[in-house]
């Protein structure tokens, strides 16, 4: 995994001169600001052969605030990565993974080996997640859990995606792997790590509930018992205690409809969809189990004094009275939502 104190200190200074290194043109496709790897993910072409697209695109400044899409070819793969010129432990080939890249010989102290804390290392948490979130979105959102959780982040090492994965053979190679072996490898590595963040921009419409990756993630982890625990961006954190009120909302806020989810690869979303109906046939276990999942960590969030950000001054806004609602029904264990259906025990 790689090292929540790597990211909190060294990934946005890595990602900015990185950024400034590279030339930006604007894709009229994705309306973003892209440089010529994405370009040549997108159109195909080579170094050598240029698409036509990335000759007639406008030259732009960098984004100012990048998503991750946007990142790959900067620091995922290519000269500016660190795996890049280093042979990948796992494959023997050259180009490894960021989190392979980062990797360092343990410090000796006083004849004791200890691990350097921006060395990558064995995963401890298991990060859900979606590639278009801004780069500002998790750092701000691990830097408050970091502030909360000063006796534990020291140790924290991330398995995160776009880290762990080697981007060289997936996103610059196109080396495709199958649905199936991707879902088995996930499997194995949530249950491995046994804990899981579900990192989200915002609790109500959140871009989390749409993805279909994120939906099979947060279903897994429920089906295996894996303990979870919401990530946000305090700033928005602070928004969404104000704006769930009652049950109602709060079940709005979780509800999700898996059918509707896509996926960035056509071949991961067709995966999913074949792989969900059949095992159960229906989406509706689906949608039932991740409503659940949403129901546990959003109301522990809200519920947990030490969820809003202990920076903000007095006019802070006061912890929701959701359960100060018409809800007489706090301590029964059989919430329903309008339509009948048994939701989640509380």
């Amino acid at each position: 995994g790689i090292p929540l104190r790597y990211v909190l200190t060294e990934l946005e200074p890595l990602a900015i001169a990185q950024m400034a290194n590279r030339e930006w043109r604007h894709d009229g496709r994705t309306d973003s600001a892209l440089t010529l790897g994405s370009f040549l993910m997108l159109y195909g072409g080579t170094d050598d052969e240029l698409p036509w697209q990335w000759n007639q695109a406008e030259q732009v400044n960098p984004p100012r605030d990048p998503n991750f899409h946007q990142l790959a070819p900067v620091i995922g793969f290519g000269e500016g990565a660190p795996g890049f010129d280093k042979i990948c432990p796992r494959d023997g080939r050259l180009h490894c993974s960021f989190v392979d890249g980062i990797r360092k010989p343990d410090v000796v102290v006083d004849g004791i080996r200890k691990p350097d804390g921006t060395s990558s290392s064995k995963a401890t948490h298991f990060l859900s997640w979606a590639w278009s979130y801004k780069l500002s979105l998790p750092i701000d959102a691990l830097q408050h859990w970091a502030n909360n959780n000063p006796w534990e982040r020291h140790n924290v090492m991330i398995w995160w995606c776009f880290f762990s994965n080697n981007q060289f053979r997936i996103l610059q190679k196109g080396e495709v792997q199958s649905f199936r072996d991707l879902a088995t490898a996930f499997g194995r590595n949530v249950k491995e790590i046994g804990k899981a963040w579900i990192l989200l921009d915002k609790v109500q419409d959140s871009t989390y509930t749409s993805r279909l990756w994120c939906i099979f993630e947060a279903y897994v982890a429920r089906k295996h018992d894996i303990p979870c625990n919401i990530l946000l961006d305090p700033e928005h954190q602070i928004t969404s205690d104000c704006g769930i009120q009652t049950v109602q909302e709060l079940g709005s806020a979780c509800k999700v409809y898996a059918q509707h989810a896509t996926a960035s690869f056509k071949q991961d979303e067709e995966g999913i969809r074949k792989e969900i109906m059949d095992q159960l046939g229906s989406w509706d276990e689906v949608n039932r189990v991740v409503e659940e999942q949403l129901w546990c960590v959003v109301t522990k969030m809200v519920l947990r004094p030490d969820a809003v950000s202990t920076a903000s001054s007095s006019d802070q806004p006061a912890l929701p009275t959701l359960f100060a609602q018409p809800f007489a029904m706090r301590g029964r264990s059989d919430t329903h939502d309008r339509s009948g259906k048994a939701i989640v025990q509380l």
